[in-house]
């Protein structure tokens, strides 16, 4: 019998992977009549990974006003000079709409920013750190930043952008970009953050250095240095790509919330070692509405030794907790559930995303689990009577179709809670029973409760909305 071992993709072939599928597309460059193509050596050098005549339906498209964008594009330039509601230096600008819209759409999901002024600056939104070029003269760069950015909506929609503050930096970035043996090592780092989706920017942020000993003084490539700085995830996972670092969140959390197996929720220094196993949730509440961040600031950010959990007593305060309970229950596919443990003789640390599996079911359960942990640190039980169930769990309560909604949410929640969260409680076999917690469930009040057996619950929190 022969096994045909299907080969993985290199780092090309996924980079541009719908380029390569669909065999078309268009590189776009800034052009004008009579005027010169602007950044036209990185759009040459891009396009050398499309020969002819193969990919005769991928093709350089000088930029001009109407021109209209397929649905894979390459934009090699300062992408804001193609949506500028002002015509660029030496020509005008691309009025297409729908390349105006893609481009805004995909620029508020990034990490980086270009911003026009005295000095053109290449600012992090994120961290706040900001990159200015370097003059070896009155007008010759020296030292210029670019990025490379990557979005794709679809399996036959990519958007590749390559920029830079100046020639120099658009240049260092396309160099960079098909440096095969470099985006390789760079997308086998991508790969550490496991089954990520396509559907989110990756950035790059490189920095180029012009060497005019080399070519006389010519802008060719073999004088360009460029050299790969970070790699950006999702605009708030980063990895130092110079030191070769870890992937590591650039955001700082404001509020981090410590519960284990007895008493109350306390707040920890955000260099504290966290203990292990533990179940970490991030709340990343920035984009939310400012009243749940409010909430979110005074119940869990603000929390003091001693504040938690809200006494029953406080009956504003418990008003407060069930608001804040059923925004983030509803928006739990914005949080981030890892359970943290050790694995292996080495006892290596263990990262699990939660839920394991994509299904609505184990969505769900995700969400159950959420909620219950963070009613752990606030101090209240869930009770399951139907107005809860409908309050937090609304698709439940219509999907019951006249069942009786309580029986109906145990049936699909909590008797297969395995499902989708083994690492926390096991798929219900013994061999692989795991007792790092367990939902106590009260009959007669109806209610169930997360209690915490050999894990540490701990909650990050972040309201404050990005720069």
């Amino acid at each position: 019998m022969v096994t045909r071992v299907r080969q993985r993709e290199n780092a090309v072939q996924s980079y541009f992977r719908p380029f390569f599928h669909t065999k078309s597309g268009h590189i776009f460059t800034l052009c004008a009549p009579h005027e010169h193509m602007r950044d036209g050596l990185a759009a040459a050098q891009i396009a050398r990974y499309f020969p002819l005549p193969e990919y005769a339906g991928i093709s350089i498209v000088p930029g001009h006003p109407g021109s209209t964008p397929d649905a894979n594009i390459i934009i090699v330039g300062w992408s804001k000079l193609f949506v500028d509601l002002h015509d660029p230096p030496g020509g005008k600008r691309l009025a297409s709409k729908l390349l105006k819209a893609r481009i805004e759409g995909i620029m508020k999901q990034c990490c980086f920013e270009f911003r026009k002024g005295r000095q053109a600056a290449l600012v992090n939104r994120v961290s706040g750190a900001c990159f200015t070029a370097q003059a070896a003269g009155k007008e010759e760069v020296k030292v210029d930043y670019g990025v490379i950015r990557r979005l794709c909506r679809s399996a036959t929609e990519n958007t590749v952008i390559v920029e830079g503050l100046h020639w120099l930096g658009t240049l260092g970035a396309a160099k960079v970009l098909t440096q095969a043996s470099l985006l390789e090592d760079i997308w086998e780092k991508r790969r550490e953050l496991g089954d990520v989706r396509d559907s989110v920017p990756f950035e790059i942020l490189v920095r180029a250095e012009f060497d005019p000993q080399i070519r006389n003084g010519v802008h060719a490539l073999e004088a360009i240095h460029a050299t790969p700085l970070l790699a950006v995830h999702d605009r708030d996972w980063v990895m130092d790509l110079v030191d070769d670092g870890d992937w590591v969140d650039q955001r700082p959390w404001e509020a981090t919330l410590v519960a284990r197996e007895e008493g109350p929720a306390r707040p920890v220094a955000s260099s504290a070692r966290l203990p292990v196993p533990r179940l970490e949730i991030h709340l990343d509440l920035a984009e939310m509405d400012r009243r749940v961040r409010d909430l979110a600031r005074l119940l869990l950010v603000d929390a003091t030794v001693g504040s938690l959990p809200v006494p029953e007593r406080d009956r504003r305060g418990r008003k407060r907790v069930d608001r804040l309970l059923e925004k983030l229950t509803l928006a739990s596919d914005q949080s981030r559930l890892l359970m943290v443990g050790l694995s292996g003789r080495d006892s290596t640390i263990h990262e699990t995303v939660l839920p394991e599996g994509g299904s609505k079911s184990h969505h769900l359960r995700k969400r159950f689990l959420l909620h219950l942990a963070l009613r752990r640190i606030l101090g209240s039980v869930f009770c399951n009577d139907e107005e809860s169930v409908r309050r937090f769990f609304p698709e439940l309560a219509e999907a019951a179709d006249g069942k009786k909604v309580t029986d109906y949410f145990t049936k699909r929640l909590t008797s297969r809670l395995g499902e989708g969260l083994q690492a926390v409680f096991g798929d219900g076999s013994p061999r692989s029973k795991k007792d790092y917690a367990r939902i106590e469930k009260n009959p007669r009040k109806r209610s169930f409760t997360l209690h915490l057996e050999r894990m540490a619950l701990v909650v990050k929190i972040r309201v404050t909305p990005p720069r």
